[in-house]
C-alpha cells in the first residue's frame, strides 16, 4: 500500500467503474458543495463527486483514472500530503494546498483525508473545501499588516502595542533595535521583562493607570546614559480587552542640543552684558576729559583771546566744536546702552500717551505742521520712557531732515492690524534712497556730512532696539525728494 505516483501500467477503464455498494454514497456526495474524492493505492482517482466540476472545471468522468498529482500546482506537494496523512496515523484535517483549474487559474482548498484499508483499495479518500475566500482575506490581512508594520517602522519613535498583561502585540523596528532583536523575536513576549526591575515597575503602573483613568500618561526615564520621553495611551477595543499604545522617543540628542544652545545663549548674553557695561562705563568716564578740554579751551579764549590771530581763534573754535560733538556722541551712546540696561516695568499703556509725551518736547519750525491721530483705545504693553524716546527720535528726524524747498509736514497715525498696531510717521522731507533702508538703523551710520545735519547716527538704532525690546519692528519706505514713512509695529494688548 503506497498510494505512490510512480509510472504504472494503465488499467482498463472497467477497473474504475463505481462499485455497486457505492451507488448510494455517490447519490449523497453529488449533492455536496464540497468535493469528495477517492484514490487507489497508485494515486489514481477512482471516485470524485460532481461538485468537482464547479471547483476545477473538469467533469468527473474526465478525471477518473488520472493521477491526482496532475491537478496540483506543485506536484511534489501531492506526495508531501500523502506522507503527512500517514505520519498522523492515517487521518489528516485542514491541510491547505493549491490546485489547478481547467482554465489555467488556481484555487486554494483545505483537504481532509484518511488512509483506506487494503480491503478498501489502500488509497486515500477525503473532502476538498474551497478556501479561496479565506485565503484571499488572509492575504489582504497580511498586506494590511505589512502596511501597518511599514508605517510603524517609518517613525523614528519606538512604537508598541501591548495588552493588559504586558504582552507585546505589535512593535516597530526602532523598538526591537533598542534591544538588539528583530520584530519577530520580541512580538508575543513580555514587554516589562525587557527593562530593569525599577523601570518595569513604573511602566507597569503607568500602563495600568492609563487604562483605569482612560487618559494618556507621560513618563521620562534614563537608561544606559540615554533619555526617553514615553507617551502611554489606552486604545479602544471592541472586544473589551484593554490595550495600550506606547510611543517612546529617544531625546538624548535633543537634550544635548538644548544644553549646548542654552550654553551658547548664556555665553552670548554674558558677552552682551559685558559689552553694554563697558559702553556705559566708557561713555560715562569719557565725558570727564571732554569737560576738561572744553573748560581749558574756554579759559584760553578768555585769557589769551586778544593775543591770538584769526587762524588761532578758528582753530580754537574747531577744537571746541569737536569736543561738543564728542560729548553729544557719548550721551547718545549712553542712551543706547540704557535702552537695554534700564529694563523698566512693562505695563499696559495707551499708545497715544508716549506719542503725546514726545510731541511736548518737539516743535515744528515756522510754517511747519505736526499732526498726530492715535486712538487711545490702542493699548500696548511696554516701558513708557522707552516708547516716548522711540517716537521722539522718529518725529525729531522727520522735522530735522526736511526739504529746503517747503515747510515740513509730519503726520503720525496708528491703526490695528490683527494682533498688532501699526504706527506710521510720515513726512514730506528729503527722502531716503532704497539702498540705505537697512543701513540707517545701524549704530553710528550717517548718510550726510557733519556740516549738513546735526546728529550722531544713533537715533534710529535706538528706535530699532526699543521696538525689538517690545516684540515689534521698524521699517521705512521712501521716495527720494518727496518724503519718507517710518512704520513701527507693536503687539496689542488683548
Amino acid at each position: 500500500m503506497t498510494d505512490g505516483d510512480g509510472a504504472i501500467p494503465s488499467p482498463p477503464p472497467a477497473a474504475f467503474a463505481g462499485r455497486p455498494n457505492d451507488a448510494d454514497l455517490r447519490a449523497i456526495l453529488d449533492n455536496m458543495a464540497d468535493v469528495f474524492f477517492r484514490t487507489d493505492c497508485h494515486g489514481r482517482l477512482v471516485m470524485v463527486s460532481r461538485s468537482v466540476e464547479t471547483l476545477l472545471g473538469w467533469a468527473p468522468a474526465e478525471m477518473l483514472g488520472n493521477l491526482a498529482r496532475q491537478y496540483y500546482v506543485d506536484v511534489d506537494q501531492r506526495q508531501a500530503f500523502v506522507d503527512l496523512v500517514d505520519r498522523h496515523g492515517g487521518r489528516l484535517s485542514g491541510y491547505d494546498l493549491q490546485l489547478r483549474r481547467r482554465n489555467g487559474s488556481t484555487v486554494w482548498v483545505s483537504a481532509s483525508a484518511r488512509r483506506l484499508a487494503e480491503t478498501e483499495g489502500g488509497g486515500l479518500e477525503g473532502i476538498l473545501h474551497d478556501v479561496s475566500d479565506r485565503r484571499r482575506a488572509e492575504r489582504q490581512q497580511d498586506e494590511r499588516r505589512g502596511l501597518v508594520q511599514a508605517l510603524l517602522n517609518a517613525t523614528s519613535d519606538a512604537t508598541m502595542l501591548i495588552d493588559a498583561s504586558g504582552s507585546l502585540l505589535a512593535c516597530n523596528k526602532v523598538f526591537a533595535d533598542r534591544f538588539g532583536k528583530s520584530v519577530e523575536q520580541v512580538v508575543g513576549g513580555d514587554l516589562f521583562a525587557l527593562f530593569p526591575p525599577d523601570v518595569a515597575a513604573s511602566r507597569r503602573a503607568a500602563c495600568a493607570q492609563a487604562v483605569i483613568e482612560n487618559r494618556t500618561m507621560v513618563l521620562k526615564d534614563e537608561r544606559n546614559d540615554r533619555h526617553f520621553h514615553n507617551t502611554i495611551t489606552p486604545v479602544p477595543n471592541s472586544d473589551g480587552v484593554p490595550m495600550v499604545a506606547v510611543f517612546s522617543r529617544d531625546i538624548t540628542e535633543e537634550l544635548a542640543d538644548k544644553a549646548r544652545i542654552e550654553a551658547y545663549v548664556a555665553t552670548i548674553r554674558q558677552s552682551n552684558e559685558e559689552l553694554e557695561q563697558f559702553a556705559y562705563v566708557a561713555s560715562h568716564d569719557l565725558r570727564e576729559p571732554l569737560r576738561q578740554i572744553s573748560s581749558y579751551i574756554g579759559l584760553l579764549e578768555r585769557r589769551y583771546g586778544r593775543q591770538l590771530d584769526a587762524d588761532a581763534r578758528e582753530f580754537m573754535a574747531f577744537a571746541r566744536n569737536g569736543a561738543q560733538r564728542m560729548d553729544a556722541l557719548i550721551l547718545d551712546l549712553l542712551a543706547f546702552s540704557r535702552v537695554t540696561r534700564d529694563e523698566g516695568a512693562m505695563v499696559e499703556i495707551p499708545l497715544s500717551e508716549p506719542v503725546a509725551a514726545a510731541l511736548l518736547v518737539l516743535d515744528p519750525p515756522p510754517g511747519g505742521a505736526l499732526d498726530a491721530q492715535v486712538d487711545p483705545s490702542l493699548v500696548v504693553k511696554g516701558d513708557a520712557g522707552q516708547l516716548t524716546r522711540l517716537f521722539q527720535n522718529l518725529i525729531g528726524n522727520a522735522l530735522k531732515y526736511r526739504s529746503p524747498h517747503r515747510p515740513p509736514q509730519v503726520r503720525v497715525t496708528a491703526a490695528a492690524d490683527g494682533p498688532l498696531v501699526r504706527v506710521d510717521v510720515a513726512d514730506n522731507g528729503i527722502g531716503i534712497e532704497p539702498q540705505y533702508y537697512e543701513r540707517i538703523f545701524r549704530i553710528f551710520q550717517r548718510l550726510h556730512g557733519i556740516g549738513s545735519y546735526d546728529g550722531t547716527g544713533i537715533g534710529l538704532a535706538i528706535v530699532k532696539r526699543v521696538a525689538e525690546n517690545h516684540g515689534g519692528s521698524v521699517s521705512v519706505a521712501s521716495i527720494p525728494g518727496e518724503g519718507s514713512t517710518f512704520t513701527v509695529t507693536l503687539p496689542l494688548v488683548g
